[in-house]
């Protein structure tokens, strides 16, 4: 359950990051180019993108806490479920 809970952490990070740089590198631009229409796009924009950008945090929020808990590695909470911690020798 772990390694799922781990994938879908990190996938979910990655999917909010593409959206977030989709936004910020083709879709603002294309927007500004006509200052008039702009706000009309970016708010339809807006509100498309919203519940995906807010989903896909909650999501990796909560699978990377869930991983934290399962594992007892409070870093997996901090820093996403992309990577192990390092192993302590016992």
């Amino acid at each position: 359950m772990v390694p799922l809970l781990r994938i879908i952490a990190t996938l979910t990070a990655a999917f909010f990051a593409g959206g977030g740089l989709f936004v910020s590198m083709v879709l603002y631009p294309a927007i500004m180019m006509d200052t008039a229409s702009a706000l009309v796009q970016f708010g339809r924009t807006y509100k498309k993108a919203a519940p995906w950008q807010g989903s896909n945090a909650i999501i990796c929020l909560v699978a990377a806490v869930i991983v934290s808990a399962l594992t007892g590695d409070a870093g997996v909470g901090v820093r996403g479920a992309g990577r192990d911690a390092p192993r302590r020798p016992a």
